[in-house]
């Protein structure tokens, strides 16, 4: 919420599909280099394969891959006070529920938290476009 404020003191505040431009920016910010930094740091900080790390159960998970999707999660879920469409809040919302319930699945942590970001640097490749 910190990074919300300045941003919205610093960056433009022009609307951009029902949010201010500095939502957008900060979101590139974080689809293409931090989520995939993120991940790649749990990705070598696991001492077990890639495959198996995606496949790991939960008493596999380490406090790694818990830091990437608290930081997931909050990052999902630090719009929900600004202003955007209704569509856009529900999306941060079920990103936000999907990334916390894979800490609890029996054996989806990693995969899901990889594959969400995955997600995000595709959807920066599209609002870069």
């Amino acid at each position: 919420w910190t990074l919300n404020a300045v941003a919205r003191r610093r960056l433009s505040t022009e609307d951009l599909d029902g949010s201010p431009r500095w939502m957008w920016t900060i979101g590139l910010t974080f689809q293409s280099i931090i989520v995939p930094a993120m991940s790649w740091i749990a990705i070598v900080r696991t001492p077990m394969s890639f495959s198996a790390w995606l496949l790991a159960p939960r008493a596999g998970l380490s406090p790694t891959d818990i830091e990437v999707a608290l930081a997931l999660a909050t990052y999902f879920l630090k719009d929900l006070v600004e202003p955007q469409k209704p569509l856009y809040h529900l999306h941060h919302v079920a990103c936000a529920s999907m990334t916390l319930g894979a800490l609890f699945a029996p054996a989806a942590g990693p995969s899901v938290l990889f594959g969400a970001a995955l997600l995000e640097v595709g959807t920066a490749c599209m609002s870069a476009s």
